[in-house]
């Protein structure tokens, strides 16, 4: 009785958040103040972390040939009861950045002390589709291990995937998009065309009143041009990495482009 008490007390100490399940959130059992019970004499919660970072290492199991990605965190725990763990949330869909909880449980007695400690926990691939979030009690951090940041769009020039338009695009019609600081133009197949865009670090995007010349082509031509002044007008996110940019509306893209100089050398 009296070790349980201490552990009880030991683990209101921590003044944490709740933690995710291991493996099965199924199996877990919520107790009170949003306390995670793991077993009946350990109590898990979310904890804080200090620094978090990824580091790419060689695999040695045969079964997993090729380089592994290792995530390190380090930061301050509160008592020498407390082990820390990292957990993978469970999803029903790949998300674009995978959650990981930093956990802290607490079994039995222990000294109430900061101490430091260091976690890792290694993973294949990039387990989002853009990396994994660090989830600690007050702050989280996102790593980028696919290359989804937005880049900066000023000063690049980009040339229109074909396929990506939804309807043929005659050969040596190529459409481009070139950026400056508050500018964008190009050619969209036919006619060349320049407007102003907008865009923040949310990804949000938008272009003013486009300006184009105006001279004919072939049909064929004309519906590729038309087409891809409809959507550039209701493309409301941007997604731009050193290789790839996209023009997206609802989570659906609209756009995708290459970059000009690449697609040139290919």
């Amino acid at each position: 009785m009296q070790r349980r008490m201490l552990s009880a007390i030991a683990a209101t100490g921590l003044g944490l958040v709740l933690a995710a399940s291991t493996t099965s959130p199924s199996l877990a059992v919520t107790g009170g103040a949003g306390v995670t019970r793991a077993t009946a004499s350990e109590q898990c919660r979310t904890i804080d972390f200090d620094k978090a970072d990824v580091t790419p290492i060689a695999s040695t199991d045969p079964a997993r040939p090729g380089i592994r990605h290792r995530l390190t965190v380090s930061g301050t725990k509160s008592g020498s009861n407390v082990r820390v763990r990292l957990v993978p949330l469970t999803y029903i869909r790949q998300p674009a950045y995978w959650g990981i909880t930093v956990t802290g449980c607490v079994s039995g007695p222990g000294l109430t002390v900061l101490l430091p400690y260091t976690v890792t926990y290694d993973f294949d691939a990039t387990m989002g589709s853009c990396g994994v979030e660090v989830l600690g009690a007050t702050r989280s951090q996102q790593i980028d291990l696919a290359g989804c940041r937005p880049t900066t769009l000023a000063g690049t020039t980009w040339l229109l995937d074909p396929t990506s338009l939804g309807v043929p695009v005659p050969t040596g019609a190529s459409i481009t998009a070139n950026f400056s600081a508050t500018g964008l133009s190009g050619s969209s197949g036919c006619n060349t065309y320049m407007t102003t865009y907008s865009t923040d670090a949310t990804g949000a995007f938008k272009i003013g009143t486009i300006a184009m010349t105006a001279r004919a082509c072939d049909a064929v031509t004309m519906k590729a041009e038309s087409t891809y002044l409809s959507r550039l007008t209701t493309s409301t996110q941007v997604q731009s990495t050193k290789t790839q940019l996209l023009l997206r509306n609802g989570g659906q893209t609209l756009l995708a482009f290459t970059p000009a100089a690449a697609a040139t050398t290919a």
